[in-house]
C-alpha cells in the first residue's frame, strides 16, 4: 500500500499508464487536501509514501491521525 497526497497549491498529476493529466488546481479549493491510497504508484510526477508490510494508518479528512507497525 502507498499514499500519495498533497496540500494547496495543487498542480497537475500525470498518470503512469495512460496519457492523462489531472489538473487538481481546477478541481479543488485552497481548503482541500488530496489523498489517494493505492497498491502501487499511479502517477509519474508525484512522491508516494510506501507502507511497510503490516503498517496501518487511520485517516480523517485526508490526513493521517494515527499510525502503527508491528
Amino acid at each position: 500500500m502507498l499514499k500519495t497526497g498533497d496540500y494547496p497549491p495543487f498542480g497537475p498529476a500525470r498518470l503512469k499508464d495512460a496519457d492523462v493529466v489531472v489538473d487538481f488546481k481546477s478541481e479543488t479549493t485552497p481548503n482541500d487536501i488530496v489523498s489517494v491510497i493505492a497498491t502501487e504508484p499511479l502517477t509519474s510526477d508525484e512522491t508516494s509514501d510506501i507502507y511497510r508490510p503490516g503498517e496501518w494508518r487511520l485517516w480523517h479528512r485526508g490526513e493521517t491521525v494515527m499510525a502503527g507497525c508491528p
